[in-house]
């Protein structure tokens, strides 16, 4: 296989793309070495049947990454109005609060999350979206109910969480609480998210 092969395979387009084909996959095929992914252990003779049968899919069953990223994040509801509770030099939050500015959303940053101060920007603010962590929701479950209940947060139209499980427990309370907002994405780092719940 070769990088334009790949390119010509899944019709895959865009300066970022052949840069990384021919810089990356391209200087590694010419030097007679095998790709392999570090992750996955894959040849790229892999990626190219990948990328063959990628390309076989009916349209309507493929989505881009971007797609499924924006889906999974409640990118398809406006407005767009958010907190970023989580560090920027990660790679969720920094995706996601990119993508928020690109989509020309409101993005409030948290420099340390706080639990109560993260009620208190989202009645502020009138958030819609939110990006977090199990441990987050666990802390702001833990507030006195006098802080929790004092903020508006009827705003709120999609919260979407990933890094770690959600215990069963801690979700239904949280759904109990913010109503039918919360949502579960699976598999950012691996392969881009496949799943959302």
């Amino acid at each position: 296989p070769t990088a334009q092969g790949m390119i010509n395979a899944v019709g895959l387009q865009g300066p970022g793309v052949q840069y990384w084909l021919d810089h990356v996959v391209g200087d590694l095929i010419a030097s007679g070495a095998t790709v392999v992914a570090s992750i996955w252990g894959r040849s790229l003779d892999d990626y190219a049947r990948a990328a063959e049968l990628l390309a076989a899919a009916p349209p309507e069953v493929v989505a881009t990454i971007e797609q499924r990223t924006s889906l999974a994040w409640g990118f398809d509801r406006k407005p767009l109005r958010a907190v970023m509770t989580g560090p920027l030099y990660h790679s969720a939050p920094n995706s996601y609060a990119m993508r928020v500015a690109a989509l020309g959303g409101t993005l409030v940053l948290q420099p340390r999350f706080d639990a109560a101060e993260l009620l208190e920007l989202i009645e502020r603010w009138q958030i819609t979206h939110l990006h977090m962590v199990p441990t987050m929701f666990v802390r702001l479950l833990a507030l006195p109910e006098a802080v929790r209940t004092r903020h508006d947060l009827s705003s709120l139209r999609f919260v979407c969480h990933g890094s770690a499980p959600c215990p069963p427990d801690i979700k239904r309370q949280m759904i109990a609480w913010w109503g039918p907002v919360i949502h579960e994405y699976y598999a950012m780092t691996e392969t881009g998210i496949i799943s959302v719940s």
